[in-house]
């Protein structure tokens, strides 16, 4: 049932609401009476404290485009408040923050209709284009622009609500006028335009209108890239590649220009390519663009492209972070550590703060074997977001350089702030006692943190593999069904259970439904990969198996999965193929237990 003006208002008596009223006339918001009560929703000067469950920050930011109103330099207009005007703004302020918009927006509309307040009006038609009541928006808007004429955003969301509702002649008469009041300007006011229509307009007319005003401002480009963004939204890749074209006649070396014309080129790498080889090599110092390159390359998954952009773009601009973050980040991804290391440390030299990076840069030290360095470089640490994981790594160069009782005593020392913390340090103890091969204690230690915290998934699913080792089918089982029975979705929980059942039960039905869900799910996780393989194998399809477990070794050269790819190649009888994979088994992991047991089997 929908709450109506009266229930809204009856939870409110009549001593909170002269409270409320009075400190309408307080110190603390230095605004005039009739603008209060809706600012109550959009600004720090609440008047209304907000209800359980209201969230503030979920104004529509088409609702609160500016930050400040029109009539912050305009001269205020002393109407009197009356009692019907002071109702439907407190209505709208209270349905605001129960979450009530529909009525919110019909009584803050009611109470626009009813005064002169160039505020309330303005916040009435942003409330309206939300609410999607494009009539009543334009109604109030052309009354918002005769009462504000030199207030840009009441034409620009005016027009808005024009266009939504279909009205393009309106639409384009708002914005003639707007854009005929300072010729210096027009540029920018484009640029105001596309802030708001790029984010909040759609359709045909909005194109309509907008290729109009780049016809009547030709020699405009920013008009032209207003107009291949909204062609971009509309998917009319033909009038965006022409507005395109006519911004790279109007300024050659555009980059926003160039960066639009390299997406429209996303049905051919090729031609992305060459466009962007071509502009680069005439526009070299066009590092916007070049980033912007570099990243399309990453997404593509070309790397070695990408980083070879990104190297160019330092040499030309020194001082650019993000490009150093990127160059060290593809360069720890290649297990180039020491020119990771390189870049990290350049990052931090350009952005001292950067704690984040001071991890990174850590971490390629601790792959470098230079533990004192990662010890130093871990102890500047001081942002308050990173502290917590600037120790839990230190336990971990703690482990190899002093051993697992001198890393599980640091991690007792770390400061625990929250819930996800002690899970958290919870973990990095089991995995430690694991390595350790002290089993035992780690899953006492699961198990009994799981007691404080029986609902945490990551616990459970801990304890779950705990369970595994322990060779406790059916402990694990029941675990992984709690979780699966709270994201029945999860690709890891259905390979888990699948290929436990797979390798300790002879369910091989449920076993296969599970992998299969998971494989599905998510095709290219070497893990699940692996499942599906051993699946295979256990039905006896050795050339599928083979496929599937070679393509999980692709992605993750883990000892296990080569155990599996040795034991199918043996069963065909290619000895020499089976050895040959075991052997690389032995080089990433010799004390594998699956890797182990299979060469115990097979190998007598």
């Amino acid at each position: 049932m929908n709450k109506g003006p009266s229930t809204i208002l009856s939870k409110f008596s009549t001593t909170n609401t002269m409270k409320l009223i009075s400190r309408f006339n307080s110190d603390v918001c230095q605004s005039r009476l009739l603008f209060l009560p809706f600012v109550a929703m959009v600004s720090s000067c609440s008047t209304l404290a907000p209800t359980a469950g209201t969230q503030i920050d979920a104004v529509p930011e088409v609702v609160a485009v500016e930050s400040q109103p029109d009539l912050a330099t305009e001269q205020n207009r002393g109407e009197e408040l009356t009692a019907d005007l002071l109702y439907e703004l407190l209505l709208s302020s209270i349905a605001f923050q129960e979450g009530e918009i529909d009525v919110a927006a019909e009584a803050l509309i009611r109470a626009a209709r009813s005064t002169q307040d160039p505020v309330v009006i303005a916040r009435a038609v942003r409330m309206a284009v939300h609410n999607k009541s494009y009539d009543q928006a334009v109604e109030l808007g052309l009354r918002w622009i005769d009462l504000v004429p030199k207030g840009h955003q009441a034409y620009i969301i005016t027009a808005l609500a024009a266009v939504m509702n279909q009205q393009g002649e309106t639409a384009m008469e708002i914005l003639n006028s707007l854009l005929a009041q300072d010729a210096e300007l027009t540029g920018l006011r484009f640029g105001q335009l596309g802030e708001v229509f790029l984010q909040h307009a759609e359709g045909e007319t909005a194109l309509d209108v907008l290729l109009q005003l780049a016809n009547q401002y030709s020699e405009q480009a920013e008009a032209w890239l207003l107009v291949a963004g909204m062609a971009q939204k509309n998917k009319n890749f033909q009038i965006m590649d022409s507005a395109l074209d006519r911004i790279l006649l109007l300024e050659p070396g555009s980059e926003k220009a160039a960066g639009y014309k390299l997406l429209s080129l996303a049905d051919s790498e090729a031609a992305q390519e060459q466009f962007a080889t071509a502009f680069l090599k005439e526009y070299p110092d066009t590092n916007i663009f070049r980033m912007q390159y570099a990243q399309l390359l990453l997404r593509n998954g070309n790397d070695k492209g990408a980083l070879a952009q990104l190297l160019i773009l330092l040499k030309r601009d020194p001082e650019n972070s993000e490009a150093m973050n990127l160059i060290a980040l593809l360069y720890q991804a290649r297990e180039n550590f020491e020119k990771a290391a390189e870049y990290f440390a350049l990052r931090i030299k350009t952005i001292p703060g950067d704690d984040r990076s001071r991890l990174y840069l850590a971490n390629a030290y601790q792959q470098l074997e230079r533990y004192d360095q990662a010890k130093a470089i871990l102890g500047e640490v001081s942002d308050i977001n990173e502290v917590f994981n600037a120790g839990r790594q230190m336990s971990l160069l703690i482990e190899q350089t002093d051993g697992v009782e001198e890393a599980l005593a640091y991690l007792q020392t770390l400061q625990v702030n929250s819930p996800t913390q002690r899970v958290q340090l919870t973990v990095d103890q089991e995995l430690m006692l694991q390595r350790a091969g002290r089993d035992e204690e780690a899953y006492d230690l699961i198990n009994n943190i799981l007691e404080q915290y029986p609902d945490n998934d990551i616990l459970r699913y801990h304890r779950a593999l705990n369970t595994v080792e322990r060779e406790d089918l059916e402990s694990h089982e029941a675990d992984m069904r709690i979780l699966l029975s709270h994201k029945p979705g999860d690709p890891h929980y259905n390979n888990t259970l699948g290929y436990t059942l797979l390798v300790m039960s002879d369910r091989l039905e449920e076993a296969a439904e599970l992998i299969n869900k998971a494989h599905e799910l998510e095709p290219e996780d070497p893990y699940i990969l692996d499942s599906k393989g051993w699946l295979e194998y256990k039905l006896n399809n050795l050339d599928s198996a083979l496929e599937y477990l070679n393509r999980a070794f692709a992605l993750d050269q883990d000892a296990e999965i080569a155990a599996h790819i040795g034991e199918v190649y043996w069963v065909q009888g290619n000895e020499e193929k089976a050895r040959e994979f075991w052997d690389q088994g032995d080089k990433i992991d010799p004390t594998n237990k699956s890797l182990l047991e299979t060469k115990a089997r097979f190998l007598k």
